[in-house]
């Protein structure tokens, strides 16, 4: 089985894709790149105080509950 996956590269979409590569043959990935750090730079996302402190929350419960890594844990 073949799949295609239309995503971003946040990385809760990349552990999906990486579920499914565990039970399909083949799967591909399109995905729209944004910033991996949200709040620290003027991007999709303002970069203000407010924002980091929103995304540092939102990070440490993708970990926790999600067991997903990502660059921010540095943060």
């Amino acid at each position: 089985m073949k799949i295609t996956v239309f995503t971003s590269n946040q990385p809760r979409h990349l552990a999906l894709i990486e579920s499914l590569a565990e039970i399909s043959d083949q799967v591909y990935a399109v995905q729209e790149c944004n910033t991996v750090f949200p709040g620290q730079i003027d991007d999709f996302f303002k970069k203000s105080e407010i924002m980091q402190e929103y995304f540092e929350h939102v990070i440490e419960q993708k970990i926790k509950f999600l067991g997903i890594y990502d660059l921010h844990q540095t943060m």
